[in-house]
């Protein structure tokens, strides 16, 4: 279980996939064939998305797309946790 600490109200765990199939049984699809394509996108706004996307990287995840500004306005990075799910930590970009 990795915890992400968003704020002192909110923090956002995640399991790997192997540790909820063995929690839940044979109902939830076998890890291996599990994380073959992205599960789900969580888009997170937080205040320094460089540590979260570098603590994301640090717990197993895979590197999608650096930080950088994006035309939408917000500064993001993606990547892919050990179970294929994309994330992304994002801040309003100050301009």
């Amino acid at each position: 279980m990795t915890e992400f600490h968003l704020s002192n109200e909110c923090t956002l765990g995640l399991m790997p996939y192997s540790s909820i199939h063995r929690l839940l049984g044979e109902e939830i699809t076998a890890p291996e064939l599990a994380n073959q394509n992205p599960c789900a996108e969580l888009y997170i706004e937080v205040d320094n998305p460089h540590e979260y996307h570098g603590r994301s990287l640090i717990s197993g995840g895979t590197e999608l797309s650096g930080i950088k500004k994006r035309d939408w306005g917000h500064t993001v990075g993606y990547s892919k946790d050990i179970d294929g799910h994309i994330i992304a930590f994002a801040k309003a970009s100050d301009d």
